[in-house]
C-alpha cells in the first residue's frame, strides 16, 4: 500500500532538492506534460517495492523516473550530469522538515533524444531510493504489582 501523503513529500523533496542546481526550472510532479517546453523536468514514481527487514521494520524500494526537456542532446546531457553528480554525491534526500530521508541507492541516465515538439529534447534518469518505515507495534498493558515472596531451606 501506497501512502500518498508520504509520496507526495517525497515526489516534493526530490524536486526540492534537485532544484538549487537548474535555477528556473518548472518542474511536473507525478505529471507528464502533454506538450513538452524546454527547461522543464518532470519526476514520477514508476514503482515502489516493500520488502521486510525485521520484525519490527520494513524497507520500501522506490524508482523514480525524472525528465529533463532542454533545447539539444548536450543540453540535456550537461543538467542531468549536474544532478547525477550531486545524487552521488549527498546519498540522502531530506524529506523536508521531517528529520527523516530517502536513501539514494543509483542513478542512471538514458541516451539523449529529440521528442516530437520541434527543437525539444529529452533524457530520463531513474533514480532507486529507499525509505523505512517501523511496523505498529501492539501496546501491551504495563504491569502494576508485582508480588514476590521467597521461602528459606
Amino acid at each position: 500500500m501506497v501512502d500518498v501523503g508520504n509520496l507526495q513529500l517525497e515526489i516534493q523533496s526530490i524536486a526540492d532538492f534537485v532544484e538549487p542546481e537548474i535555477p528556473n526550472i518548472e518542474f511536473h510532479l507525478q505529471h507528464m506534460p502533454e506538450t513538452y517546453e524546454t527547461n522543464e523536468i518532470s519526476i514520477e514514481l514508476v514503482q515502489s517495492k516493500p520488502a521486510t527487514e525485521t520484525a519490527y521494520h520494513y524497507r520500501i524500494n522506490r524508482t523514480f523516473q525524472l525528465v529533463y526537456f532542454g533545447t539539444s542532446k548536450l543540453d540535456c546531457m550537461s543538467k542531468m550530469q549536474i544532478i547525477e553528480r550531486k545524487l552521488c554525491d549527498k546519498q540522502l534526500i531530506p524529506l523536508g522538515q521531517t528529520g527523516r530521508y530517502l536513501r539514494i541507492a543509483s542513478f542512471s541516465l538514458s541516451q539523449a533524444f529529440r521528442t516530437e515538439t520541434t527543437g525539444v529534447c529529452a533524457i530520463i534518469g531513474m533514480l532507486e531510493a529507499e525509505i523505512r518505515e517501523a511496523r505498529t507495534q501492539v501496546i501491551h498493558e504495563k504491569i502494576n504489582v508485582v508480588d514476590t515472596s521467597t521461602t528459606v531451606n
